[in-house]
């Protein structure tokens, strides 16, 4: 007696919806509509010995960038605590002088350092420090701003 299987194998091949499916090879699995996942291929050692020096190249400059952002945010924070410490000094600086009779040229000029220092404008400070020496001392001659103009002067020489 021989056994009867095609009932059977056609009853394998069919879906849920009792449509017939072709058979699937081993070697091909769907990917979704009826689209076939083709093999990798396989790839030749020294081949994967190269993309794994270009990864550790890659990784290598990435890390690079990230350590010179962080040594940047780092001068940048330290530059910011170092402008918040002279400013409050400078603000000790203009009460002191203000209590004890200082010129207000040398009083105007420690504002205006302080404010340069909050900001991180450098030149507001310089400019207006030339400006007031320009147009107070030299051009109106006033005795204050030739004063600060004679102590910068020695105090160059000195250093």
């Amino acid at each position: 007696m021989e056994l009867n299987l095609t009932r059977l194998n056609s009853l394998a091949f069919m879906d849920f919806t009792g449509k017939k499916e072709a058979p699937k090879k081993p070697s091909e699995t769907l990917k979704g509509e009826g689209e076939y996942k083709t093999p990798m291929e396989v790839k030749k050692p020294l081949e994967t010995l190269t993309e794994g020096l270009e990864g550790i190249n890659k990784l290598q400059r990435e890390a690079d960038r990230k350590k010179q952002d962080i040594d940047r945010s780092l001068a940048i924070c330290r530059e910011y605590q170092q402008n918040i410490k002279t400013s409050s000094q400078l603000q000790t600086e203009i009460l002191k002088g203000a209590r004890a009779g200082e010129d207000i040229y040398s009083l105007f000029l420690k504002a205006v350092q302080a404010i340069s220092c909050m900001t991180s404008n450098k030149t507001f400070y310089s400019q207006l420090e030339e400006d007031i020496k320009t147009i107070y001392g030299r051009g109106l001659q006033e005795p204050a701003p030739l004063l600060l103009e004679i102590q910068q002067a020695r105090h160059a020489l000195a250093s």
